[in-house]
């Protein structure tokens, strides 16, 4: 028993220490919609919820823009957390300027919240708060009207000479304090605008269950470029000499096409602009995220379709809609081997993993391998044997397989179900409320 109460206070020495790293110097905002009780009351759930979910939209990205932090939302109240007082101090002013401007622009908008803050050490973990600093933040915003915007002594000393248009207000004994605290008010009114340059919905606020689906549609719609080039794509640019030899060889272009190089290198420098303006973007539109969800539906019926009607027989789905003028090669082995000529012993030109598509240029039987002449580079061809014949130990063994690309009806039916599967990601997408 002695033993089992010494490692118990081991642990607990142990945990204590941890937590005791993890106090550090922040400011707590409080905010907390006014009269939300009789507006449930009055307009309902649904409403009650969307008139939350417009206070979030408004209010997270002003959070984020002074650089804060929302730990959580407790019904229609917010609390964030702040490394500088000053920086909290903006965000309740510029929370209040922005709840005044949208109803200015709206008359149908009432809403108004009241705000408290206060400063000191408290305990930071990665999702949340903890200590008294948090619990005097709450009671000195049940103590706000309004539109009014209330701030403890402490972080009234934090903010040194900064002049926020302070005035003393009183002080309170918080519910179980035994000294009371002095309370200072903002007359946030008299401050110059603090959201000229600051866009509304710099981050759609949304729950973690719909970022991991976004994410999964993200992925999907990849997916779906993926399996349109390795189905259909690829067999159709290898149809042209000259894209076929970039696909094969692109150290070619280095030489041969010197002008295309260029254009990789304009487009290269374009896709870098767009992922640095996307990484910079303040609003990402809805329809990007519609997009992402249509992908993943077409995704979904596409595969269902293409491999489902593989099995179905009949001469309609077999029937051809197009089929390639050229008769393409296809490496099957992790290694091809390309030789100058049709022998074995010939010089070796070049290696091929497998999936890579070559044009047929002629056919040569030289004993018992059948080989195909195929293009490897301008005007530049090599010989690769079609089956390797058995050795000891060794079965035959398939290197290649010729035949021409065909687009048939079910490649048709299946890709009008994926784009049904796309009409239906694009149009039952909606945000969920954060």
């Amino acid at each position: 028993m002695s033993a089992h109460f010494q490692n118990s206070r081991r642990n607990v020495q142990s945990i204590a220490k941890h937590i005791k790293r993890s106090q550090k110097e922040r400011t707590i905002l409080f905010s907390d919609i006014v009269h939300s009780t009789r507006f449930w009351a009055a307009q309902g759930d649904i409403q009650g919820r969307l008139m939350v979910d417009r206070h979030n939209w408004l209010l997270f990205p002003v959070i984020k823009h002074f650089k804060g932090r929302v730990v959580k939302t407790i019904g229609d109240a917010i609390l964030a957390v702040f490394k500088e007082s000053h920086h909290a101090v903006q965000a309740a002013i510029a929370m209040q300027q922005i709840l005044k401007h949208e109803s200015e622009t709206n008359p149908a908008f009432c809403l108004k919240i009241r705000i408290g803050i206060h400063s000191g050490e408290t305990i930071v973990e990665h999702h949340d708060v903890f200590g008294d600093v948090v619990n005097i933040a709450s009671r000195i915003e049940s103590r706000c009207k309004g539109r009014e915007i209330l701030l403890s002594s402490e972080t009234r000393k934090r903010l040194m000479n900064q002049d926020f248009f302070i005035e003393k207000k009183g002080g309170f004994i918080p519910r179980g304090k035994k000294k009371a605290i002095d309370i200072y008010q903002c007359q946030w009114q008299r401050s110059p605008n603090l959201i000229g340059k600051l866009k509304l919905h710099t981050k759609m606020p949304l729950i973690p269950r719909q970022r991991y689906e976004i994410l999964m549609y993200t992925l999907a719609g990849l997916g779906v470029v993926f399996l349109l080039i390795n189905f259909y794509l690829r067999f159709l640019l290898s149809e042209f000499e000259n894209i076929s030899l970039v696909m094969l060889s692109p150290s070619a272009i280095l030489f041969d096409y010197p002008l295309l190089l260029l254009l990789g290198l304009v487009l290269l420098g374009g896709l870098g602009w767009l992922i640095y303006t996307i990484l910079n973007l303040k609003t990402i539109p809805i329809t990007a995220f519609r997009i992402s969800k249509g992908g993943f539906g077409f995704l979904i019926l596409f595969m269902l379709a293409y491999f489902g009607l593989s099995h179905v027989p009949g001469r309609h789905l077999r029937g051809i809609q197009y089929e390639s003028k050229h008769l393409l090669v296809e490496t099957l082995g992790e290694k091809n081997l390309i030789y100058d000529r049709p022998s074995l012993q010939a010089r070796l030109i070049k290696t091929l993993k497998a999936g890579s598509l070559l044009l047929l240029a002629d056919i040569k039987p030289a004993g018992p391998i059948v080989w195909n002449k195929v293009l490897i580079g301008r005007e530049t061809y090599g010989w690769i044997p079609r089956v390797l014949p058995p050795r000891l130990g060794v079965p035959a063994q398939r290197v290649t397989l010729t035949d021409k690309f065909y687009f048939r009806n079910r490649d048709i039916y299946a890709l009008l179900l994926g784009l049904a599967g796309f009409a239906w990601g694009f149009f039952t997408f909606h945000i969920r409320p954060a």
